[in-house]
């Protein structure tokens, strides 16, 4: 992994990498292929942020603290300059605008303090504006689905993700495709099993179902479920295998009511989002939040009520 960092640092130019195909395969006015919406900078400094930033992280539980520091400085540097490069603060957006352009430094962290919110709007109003429709391609795309379930924006996605037009995966399905395609329109002439596209699998668990894991954050928040109902779904269910046990979720909606159960594995605390729209109408197994056992903290937020819970398995009930 350092020599393929030292690589990077020897093609980039100030810490700008620009080469390679771009966001393959995305939907501009051309035929698929190179990156038509977003500049070949973009992605490949984009990502080599993101290798700086995880080889830190390595480096740092391998217990080599210099390497740590020297590449948390180093990706410090190249964000710096995808900024100064890429970045227009006028406007609150990336590059061309493009949807992969404004995801990337969304999901990466890179975007500057207080210009989240404009560089969001500007990747949801681009998918407005293509009637729901994806543009980004084998690469951007993974970035969409990070950035906007990130952001909470599951309606944006539940929305592209029920077209059956192309681009889409309804579309797929409806040309006959049992595997992923290379090409949106499943050009025969391109893969037709292709796991590229496979992306939106990961907001289905951490999305729809609201699984989360991530060892970077707090004991507290390290397991999170924040399940987010959308749209005409009215059920979902997603179990996960962690290092720490089984986590589950499940929930419906219907109507107003809302109930969702979980599970905990044995030995961990979780923080758990309950769609609400007070806390006096969130129910645990009949109880009220504070006379309920394993509720270990409750508080209201903008998106509904905040539990953090011991381990065990739990049924909560609300009103939306």
């Amino acid at each position: 992994m350092r020599a393929y960092a030292t690589y990077l640092h020897g093609k980039a130019t100030d810490h700008i990498l620009s080469y390679g195909l771009g966001d393959w395969y995305d939907i501009g006015p051309g035929s698929p292929g190179k990156s038509q919406l977003t500049g070949k900078e973009l992605t490949a400094t984009a990502i080599y942020y993101q290798d700086l930033t995880v080889l830190s992280k390595v480096a740092a539980v391998l217990g080599k603290s210099q390497d740590a520091q020297s590449y948390a400085a180093e990706a410090a540097q190249v964000k710096e300059a995808f900024n100064t490069r890429l970045f227009h603060p006028e406007s609150g957006d990336y590059d061309r605008g493009s949807q992969t352009a404004n995801a990337m430094p969304l999901a990466l962290g890179i975007v500057p303090p207080g210009y989240e919110r404009a560089v969001l709007d500007h990747l949801v109003d681009d998918i407005r504006s293509h009637n729901d429709h994806v543009t980004a391609g084998d690469i951007g795309f993974h970035y969409v689905v990070r950035a906007l379930t990130d952001s909470g924006r599951s309606d944006v996605l539940f929305d592209m993700l029920s077209r059956t037009d192309s681009p889409s995966y309804g579309y797929q399905l409806a040309r006959g495709a049992t595997t992923l395609t290379e090409a949106w329109d499943t050009n025969p002439n391109s893969s037709q099993n292709h796991f590229m596209l496979g992306h939106a699998e990961e907001w289905f668990y951490r999305g729809l179902a609201g699984i989360s894991v991530d060892f970077d954050r707090p004991d507290a928040e390290r397991i999170q479920i924040r399940p987010l109902p959308v749209g005409q779904i009215e059920n979902a269910s997603a179990k996960y295998q962690s290092v720490l046990g089984e986590i589950s979720s499940a929930w419906t909606h219907q109507e107003h009511r809302f109930t969702m159960h979980v599970s905990v594995p044995a030995g961990s605390i979780a923080t758990l989002e309950i769609p609400a729209s007070t806390a006096a109408s969130v129910m645990e197994n009949g109880a009220p939040l504070d006379q309920a056992s394993g509720i270990l903290d409750n508080r209201v937020t903008d998106r509904g009520v905040t539990c953090v819970v011991a381990s065990g398995d739990y049924t909560f009930t609300s009103e939306l």
